[in-house]
């Protein structure tokens, strides 16, 4: 009787050590799945956070003026501690600088337009050449709010009155 127990005593602990292993491994799997779900919502927060900057022109001149005035607007969702434009990047070796009408007066190749609220908005210059005709410009920006940044590519519109 004792050794039919003793056998009895043995097979639950075998069966217990197998539901621990199996328990084990649920146990990982869904840590694993908790991480990728915490990092999937991660992503989608900063997605979601992803600043609208839209970019207006003030006036289209003809040639040969050689400057325009563009005016971005943060359209949400949050304000920016920075946003910092870069001169648009032109095949042919042609450069197109850029001025923080607000803030500088001197060409650069990237202004620091400092902090840009939601719903405000901050202008930038451009000396887009005498020629009637013009490339197309594209500028990047770099955006700052707490610890993210963001890296956005936005076209211009023609600095040039549309021909008719």
């Amino acid at each position: 009787m004792v050794d039919a127990l003793a056998i009895a005593a043995f097979a639950v602990s075998i069966v217990s050590a197998g539901v621990t292993v199996v328990g084990v491994r649920q146990s990982k799997r869904s840590a694993v799945a908790s991480e990728r779900s915490a990092s999937v919502a991660v992503d989608s927060d900063r997605r979601a956070r992803t600043p609208k900057i839209r970019i207006v022109l003030d006036a289209p001149e003809p040639a040969p003026n050689d400057r325009v005035i563009y005016r971005l607007y943060n359209d949400g969702p949050q304000d920016l501690d920075s946003i910092t434009v870069y001169r648009p990047e032109v095949r042919g070796g042609i450069v197109y600088p850029i001025a923080g009408t607000d803030v500088s007066t001197d060409w650069e190749d990237e202004v620091n337009l400092g902090q840009l609220r939601f719903g405000k908005e901050t202008r930038i210059t451009l000396c887009c050449g005498r020629t009637a005709k013009v490339p197309e410009f594209r500028v990047r920006i770099t955006c700052r709010a707490g610890g993210d940044t963001w890296e956005l590519v936005e076209l211009l519109p023609s600095p040039r009155l549309a021909e008719k």
